[in-house]
C-alpha cells in the first residue's frame, strides 16, 4: 500500500509540472497574439513535392506559395509547411 501512495505522489507531481509547462505555453501564446499584426496574403503559385517513404505510393504533395508585405513594404514569400495531395 506505501507503494500506491509513492505513485500517487508522483502523477500529482508530473500533474503539476504539466499544468505548469500548459500555463507557461498560454501565456507565451497569448503574448505574442497580442503583439502580432495581420496582414492579407495572395497565394501565387503551388510547388510539388514528391513523396517516394513506404506506403506513400510515389504521391505528390502540392503546397501553396504565399505573398505578402509587412508593415515596412518588404514582400515576404514563403511556402506553406502543409499541403494537399
Amino acid at each position: 500500500m506505501k507503494m500506491l501512495g509513492s505513485v500517487g505522489v508522483l502523477f500529482a507531481l508530473m500533474g503539476l509540472v504539466l499544468l505548469a509547462i500548459a500555463a507557461i505555453a498560454y501565456y507565451r501564446t497569448t503574448a505574442f497574439i497580442d503583439n502580432a499584426l495581420s496582414t492579407t496574403g495572395t497565394v501565387v503559385d503551388l510547388t510539388r513535392s514528391s513523396q517516394s517513404g513506404s506506403g506513400s505510393g510515389g504521391s505528390s504533395t502540392y503546397r501553396p506559395v504565399v505573398r505578402f508585405q509587412d508593415r515596412e513594404g518588404t514582400t515576404i514569400e514563403f511556402i506553406a509547411p502543409v499541403g494537399s495531395n
